[in-house]
C-alpha cells in the first residue's frame, strides 16, 4: 500500500463532494452562457469573515451585481466549508464570483463560483457581454524524475491504526499515518526491520499539484509513544534525532515543453475560463506552421496524481 493509497483512505469529510462534468462544459462560450441562464443570482463579493471548519459559514458582502434581484453592500451568510454537504470552501479577505441558484444564499461547490481578481475575464464578460478570446493552439509539458516513494524509503508494510498497533506490540516491522499531517506535509511514523522507530516526512504533499516536486526526510525517534484509541494517529515519535534527506524529486527533475498542437487534440472543461482542465491525445501530435502561436495560448501539464486530466492556463503569448 503506497503513500497515495494509505493518505487517501484515511477518512476525509471533504472528499464526499464529486462534481460531474457537463455536456456544455467543453465550449466556452456554451459554459459561460449556460451559467448565466442557469444562476437565479451573480454576483461579485468580497469574504469578511468565515468559520474555518468543513462545516460551517461565510458572510460576504457584494460588492457587484451581475444578475438578480440584490442591492450593493448587502451582507449575506453564506454556507461555507467544502464537506459533505459541497458548501464551498470561502476564505476570508478573498474576492469571489459567485453563482447562486435558488436565491442569494444558495451557494454551494459544483457551479461557476471561485475566487477572482477585479480584472478577471469571465467578470468582464458578465458585465460587457464580450467573450474571452479562445486559445488558437496548446503546448504539454513532459516531466520526469525518480519518484519519492514513501514504501521504499520506509522499507516495511503500510497499515491503517488497528493493524499498526498490533505490529507494534508484536514487534513488526510497519509504518502508519503520524502526528503532523496536513495539507503540506504528509507524516508517518513506524519502525524499521531492526525494529527501530522513525518518522518521515513528505514535503510539499498535497500543497502542490506539480509533478516531481517532493522531498522525503527521516528522524530516528528515541521510541514511540502509543496514543488514546480515541486520537487520529496511533503513535507519537519521542525524541526524534536530526533530519536525514532520504529522497528529493527535484533533484532530477527534467521539464520539457513539446511541440505546439492544435486544440483539435485537447477535451477541456471550462470552469474556469483561465485555467481549464483538458484531456489531452495521449501522443503529441505537431501542428504543422509557425513554432510560435498567435494569442492566447494554452499551456498544459499533468498533475502529481495522474488523473489524465492536465492542468492548463490560458497565456498571452510565449
Amino acid at each position: 500500500m503506497a503513500l497515495g493509497v494509505l493518505f487517501g483512505l484515511w477518512p476525509q469529510v471533504s472528499q464526499a463532494c464529486r462534481c460531474l462534468t457537463q455536456p456544455n462544459d467543453t465550449n466556452l462560450a456554451q459554459a459561460l452562457r449556460t451559467a448565466r441562464e442557469a444562476a437565479s443570482h451573480i454576483y461579485f463579493a468580497r469574504v469578511q469573515a468565515a468559520d474555518g471548519l468543513r462545516s460551517g459559514n461565510a458572510t460576504v458582502e457584494v460588492l457587484e451585481v451581475l444578475k438578480g434581484e440584490l442591492a450593493v453592500g448587502t451582507r449575506l451568510r453564506l454556507p461555507s466549508g467544502g464537506g459533505g454537504s459541497c458548501a464551498y470552501p470561502f476564505k476570508k479577505g478573498n474576492d469571489y464570483l459567485v453563482y447562486a441558484h435558488g436565491g442569494p444564499t444558495a451557494v454551494r461547490m459544483c457551479t461557476r463560483t471561485r475566487p477572482i481578481l477585479a480584472d478577471d475575464v469571465e467578470l468582464q464578460w458578465l458585465r460587457t457581454g464580450k467573450l474571452p478570446a479562445t486559445p488558437s493552439a496548446l503546448r504539454r509539458e513532459v516531466v520526469t524524475c525518480k519518484p519519492c516513494d514513501l514504501n521504499a524509503v520506509a522499507r516495511a508494510p503500510a497499515l491503517f491504526q488497528n493493524d499498526a498497533r498490533q505490529a507494534h506490540a508484536a514487534r513488526r516491522a510497519f509504518w502508519t499515518q503520524g502526528l503532523g499531517s496536513e495539507n503540506g506535509r504528509a507524516v508517518a511514523v513506524g519502525q524499521s526491520k531492526d525494529l527501530r522507530a522513525f518518522e518521515l516526512v513528505q514535503t510539499p504533499h498535497e500543497a502542490t499539484d506539480e509533478k516531481c516536486r517532493q522531498r522525503i526526510v527521516r528522524r530516528w525517534c528515541e521510541r514511540l509513544a502509543p496514543l488514546s484509541s480515541k486520537a487520529q494517529f496511533p503513535f507519537r515519535c519521542i525524541n526524534p534525532g536530526p533530519e536525514e534527506q532520504v529522497c528529493d524529486e527535484n533533484k532530477d527533475r527534467v521539464s520539457k515543453w513539446m511541440p505546439l498542437e492544435s486544440m483539435t487534440t485537447a477535451t477541456c472543461t471550462w470552469d474556469d475560463p483561465n485555467a481549464p482542465s483538458c484531456k489531452l491525445s495521449k501522443k503529441v501530435q505537431p501542428r504543422p506552421g509557425p513554432h510560435k502561436a498567435s494569442a492566447p495560448l494554452l499551456r498544459c501539464s499533468l498533475p502529481r496524481e495522474d488523473t489524465g486530466w492536465h492542468h492548463c492556463q490560458v497565456i498571452t503569448g510565449e
